[in-house]
């Protein structure tokens, strides 16, 4: 991670390994490099991503089961993750994705932690997080036993 470049994946030489499965069997297997640099934010459990960069180097065939023969598989896949990227930046970088889509206890609690944040883009190698937490009752100066009975979220007035 790092304040200019954001989520920084496979900096570190890590292979990439991609199966392609045809009617539920392997079709082919490719292991390359891949680096992606991603200025992505979440705000309010929605995913904002602006995937800058992204390169593949160094793929190899690990398994060919219909003939896909001798390519140049490098410039393949760069076509391939740079045309989803972009796919990706057109579609949820003004708008967002609600990771509620994902899983939708996710939007339950995007109700209870408000602001939700989270940031590579403030300081390099930390990732900044926060959020407010919704109260749902008030502190009462003077508590009555009477009031505990009181729905959660309901208004208390006292007299």
């Amino acid at each position: 991670m790092s304040a200019e470049k954001g989520f920084i994946l496979g900096a570190d030489g890590s292979e990439f390994t991609m199966s392609v499965l045809c009617n539920g069997e392997v079709a082919f297997t490719l292991s390359n490099n891949l680096l992606v640099e991603a200025r992505t934010n979440i705000f309010n459990f929605m995913v904002f991503p602006n995937i800058d960069t992204v390169k593949v180097s160094g793929t190899k065939m690990l398994a060919d089961n219909i003939g896909m023969f001798t390519h140049d598989f490098d410039m393949i896949m760069n076509l391939v993750f740079k045309g989803a990227s972009a796919g990706i930046n057109h579609k949820y970088n003004a708008n967002g994705f609600p990771l509620a889509n994902l899983n939708p206890t996710l939007g339950l609690l995007s109700g209870v932690l408000q602001k939700f944040t989270v940031s590579p883009l403030k300081f390099d190698q930390f990732l900044l997080f926060g959020f407010s937490m919704y109260a749902d009752l008030p502190t009462l100066a003077n508590y009555r036993i009477e009031d505990a009975e009181t729905p959660v979220g309901a208004t208390i007035i006292q007299y």
